[in-house]
């Protein structure tokens, strides 16, 4: 039965004038404000990941609008993932928010400052974030946050932490953060939905409790790559776009963008020493990082028996504390801890100038790597990964995480900035300056031949007698023949005085 035209416009009157917009959500958004409003009083935060469909944005958008409604005077702030054309990127959203909405209540959108100004003098500020546009709204009084499409943010941590949080402490509101997962490693999965899962004020959903039919959802399938009388997907690529852009699923990553994609955590293990240990090639591979980036050095071998470059450990320091006197200290304690005295056949780094510093100040001599363009050194690197040639010593934790979620820039041309301490993936760069200049060691056999007036040195001193014939323990001795009596050479007797 209608509702009479008289009595759904004094409802809906009634609706705007108490900040009450919830007859504008869908089923599916009213399922993800019911869950913000259980959690409210344990929480100021409300993280949500939902799949393709479930009307996020507008989602956010009302949050704002109301809380602009039942706050005269305040502010709010509605954030997307765009540096500039916001206002376009908002645009049709908003005019869906306010197509009820009472004359007297109705905003004005002033397009300079990007801000919507309330008849009761509270404002909705809109802003981009990516290439950090926020700083507009540095500084600010806030009682609602609402960050749009959370995975799609380049610095979602500066964002929260250093802007808005600021804010709504300053103003005691709550914030709102929505998105699809990301397909690489990023702050809105591995940061703020591990943390709201923890703290209880977490909502995930997939397109199948949206409310679409069976046939519609049938139909998104269909267009995300799903061939139907074949039963399978046009390509693992397309089968990936369903899992994280309707099913929701974290965790996953695009291996178009990742840097190493044939990465597998197999690849971790130790590797216990073997008495061959001692005469492998060792290295120290070392990028230098500043400002925002890290500083690593790793420290590895060429397990020349397995044919594998091993990675035993790592050291980082971030960009701001770093000196040539806290590197050299650190290298020389890891080295000497690893391999007691014996020295590394190689240490090699990126930059002349620390080099020339820790060679000459502090006697840690290193050699500039032979650098080629850089997606040829990344693809020496694939090369050996895809191969199971590269072990990591599950000590080298951040090595491990860059490996697994390093990403490309956005043009595919650098390496990306991470937001959950990888830095500029410092330590690949690192390991590809190990790798090559391992190359030309690869195919060097270390294991010396044993001889009795030989004595291998190892990190502790002598091996002495027990170790003087470590290459027959690898390579067989051959048979040891006796001449035969025609083999041997006739003996000249010469009693004739030369003097």
């Amino acid at each position: 039965m209608a509702l009479d035209p008289l009595l759904r416009a004094k409802a809906i009157d009634e609706a705007w004038s108490q900040g009450n917009l919830y007859y504008l959500l869908r089923p599916s958004q009213r399922k993800i404000e019911d869950q913000r409003k259980a959690i409210a009083a344990q929480s100021r935060k409300f993280v949500f990941c939902c799949g393709r469909g479930w009307g996020k944005s507008f989602k956010l958008f009302i949050s704002c609008v109301e809380t602009a409604l039942k706050y005269p005077g305040c502010d709010t702030v509605f954030v997307a993932p765009v540096q500039r054309k916001v206002a376009e990127y908002l645009e049709p959203i908003a005019r869906a928010a306010f197509t009820d909405c009472p004359e007297r209540l109705k905003p004005v959108f002033r397009t300079a400052d990007l801000v919507y100004k309330f008849p009761n003098g509270s404002r909705i500020m809109v802003c981009g974030s990516n290439q950090k546009s926020f700083d507009n709204i540095r500084g600010g009084t806030f009682k609602k946050a609402a960050v749009d499409v959370g995975a799609y943010h380049d610095y979602l941590i500066e964002l929260i932490e250093r802007v808005l949080m600021p804010a709504l402490n300053k103003g005691n509101g709550d914030l709102e953060l929505g998105s699809t997962p990301p397909d690489v490693e990023h702050p809105f999965d591995q940061r703020y939905c591990t943390e709201a899962e923890l703290g209880g004020y977490y909502f995930h959903a997939t397109i199948y409790e949206a409310g679409y039919p069976p046939d519609q959802i049938a139909e998104f399938k269909r267009e995300a790559g799903w061939i139907e009388r074949e039963q399978r997907w046009k390509s693992p690529a397309h089968e990936l776009t369903w899992r994280i852009e309707y099913l929701a699923e974290r965790g996953l990553r695009n291996p178009d963008k990742t840097i190493i994609p044939g990465w597998d955590d197999k690849y971790v293990k130790a590797i216990p020493k073997d008495p061959y240990y001692p005469f492998f090639f060792k290295g120290v591979g070392l990028d230098v990082g500043t400002k925002h980036d890290l500083t690593v050095a790793l420290f590895g071998y060429y397990h020349y028996l397995n044919a594998q470059l091993v990675i035993e450990d790592e050291f980082q320091l971030a960009g701001p504390e770093f000196t040539t006197l806290k590197l050299s200290s650190a290298i020389k304690v890891k080295e000497r801890n690893l391999w007691g005295s014996q020295q590394p056949s190689i240490r090699t780094s990126d930059i002349s100038d620390i080099q020339a510093d820790l060679n000459l100040t502090h006697g840690l001599p290193f050699v500039s790597t032979h650098k080629l363009e850089l997606h040829a050194m990344v693809n020496r690197l694939n090369l050996l990964v895809e191969a199971g040639r590269l072990i990591v010593n599950p000590k080298c934790k951040l090595l491990i995480q860059t490996l697994k979620n390093g990403i490309w820039d956005k043009n595919r041309q650098e390496f990306g900035r991470s937001e959950i301490g990888l830095g500029h993936m410092d330590a690949l760069a690192a390991l590809i300056y190990l790798n090559l200049a391992f190359e030309s060691w690869y195919n060097v056999n270390p294991i010396p031949i044993g001889s009795p007036s030989f004595t291998n040195i190892d990190m502790h001193g002598t091996y002495g007698k027990v170790n003087e014939s470590v290459w027959n323990k690898v390579f067989a001795d051959p048979q040891r023949v006796e001449p035969t009596e025609e083999d041997k050479l006739p003996e000249i007797e010469d009693n004739e005085d030369w003097a």
